[in-house]
């Protein structure tokens, strides 16, 4: 890896359930940890979505982590971009490189 190639900082949410004052299981969503990542964008294309077309941009995000175990992100997590507004949504991730502590994530954004 190049100097410098890990320059965005990305915020990654996984939803989780809890118990509410009142016992119900609630939906919510927790940080699991703000990590330096590198971000390439892939491809973009359009989808019918209920009579609406979206249009969508495929990333690869690569991220360096240190002490939080991020082999269990799930594929209904999403990415935020420190510094904006984007939201990615996750579709799979796997470790690359154990030794270096470098996860791949496709993510895409919906514009």
């Amino acid at each position: 890896m190049r100097s410098g190639a890990f320059r965005h900082k990305v915020t990654i949410i996984v939803p989780t359930s809890e118990r509410g004052v009142d016992g119900s299981i609630e939906n919510v969503d927790s940080v699991l940890g703000t990590f330096y990542a590198s971000i390439a964008t892939e491809n973009a294309g359009e989808a019918d979505e209920g009579g609406k077309l979206v249009t969508t941009v495929q990333h690869t995000i690569l991220v360096r982590y240190n002490s939080v175990d991020l082999q269990s992100i799930k594929n209904n997590s999403k990415i935020t971009i420190n510094g904006s507004s984007r939201e990615l949504h996750i579709t799979s991730s796997h470790v690359q490189d154990y030794r270096n502590r470098v996860i791949v994530i496709t993510a895409e954004e919906r514009l």
